[in-house]
């Protein structure tokens, strides 16, 4: 009964599509876990009660909403590129897919910082900086399918790592936040952050409070980035650079 009332709230929410079909329930729980014989045993039979895909930043915070008020487990996906089961609903629930916010919403030539929309492709970021002779500075080896969104929420570091340094490190992510006006509830200076970085910061509360603290209410959010993120691409001249995102 909690379940039927959810998704007959869902279906009213603009710029949301509900896709409910087995074939689409089986293909959205899971990522490229395959590769592990371990994870693939454990983790085969978690799937999703529902696949959500939203449009606008909106339709997320209304969906994490609503998966808050009934209780419902809320787990968010990118391209799903992830090799360890990131993406995947362990217990069941709504999958919230994040690729339609694709959207670079701006760049700053001089400094290299960089909104963009959670659901951007890493490629498709990087060809919009190579515009402004900048490039990302840390891209896993999936980029040209992997979301900015899924690196920082489940990667760590990868090409460029030797010299820049790990997400974890303070001054890659400025940023996190959702809403048309930008709607950022967090910064974190380039240099030293007694507090760590905003990216482990926003993991933290993910891990120990949930969704709701992330997303806020229906209204707003309450403390990171459900559509948004801003990082700094640096402020060289040079090749390869970080750049805010979101």
């Amino acid at each position: 009964m909690v379940f039927d009332a959810l998704q007959n709230e869902l279906a009213a929410v603009a710029d949301l599509s509900l896709l409910t079909s087995p074939a689409e329930l089986d293909r959205y729980s899971r990522d490229a876990y395959d590769y592990s014989p371990v994870l693939r045993e454990q983790l085969s039979q978690c799937r999703a009660d529902l696949v959500v895909s939203a449009a606008s930043v909106q339709a997320v915070q209304a969906v994490a909403a609503a998966c808050h008020r009934h209780g419902v487990p809320l787990t968010l996906r990118g391209s799903g590129t992830g090799n360890y089961g990131q993406s995947v609903p362990l217990k069941g629930g709504v999958v919230l897919l994040m690729d339609a916010l694709r959207e670079v919403r701006s760049i700053d030539p001089a400094s290299g910082v960089v909104t963009v929309e959670c659901g951007c492709l890493m490629r498709d970021l990087d060809r919009a900086l190579a515009v402004h002779r900048r490039q990302l500075r840390l891209f896993p080896s999936t980029w040209r399918s992997a979301t900015i969104g899924g690196f920082i929420s489940g990667g760590s570091g990868g090409i460029g790592s030797v010299r820049w340094g790990f997400l974890r490190d303070p001054g890659h992510l400025l940023g996190s936040g959702g809403g048309d006006d930008g709607g950022f509830t967090s910064a974190v200076a380039t240099g030293g952050n007694g507090g760590g970085s905003l990216e482990s910061r926003l993991r933290h509360q993910w891990h120990h409070h949930g969704a709701h603290a992330l997303f806020g209410g229906a209204g707003g959010v309450a403390g990171g980035g459900c559509g948004l993120f801003r990082l700094d691409n640096g402020g060289g001249v040079g090749p390869a650079l970080w750049s805010s995102c979101g």
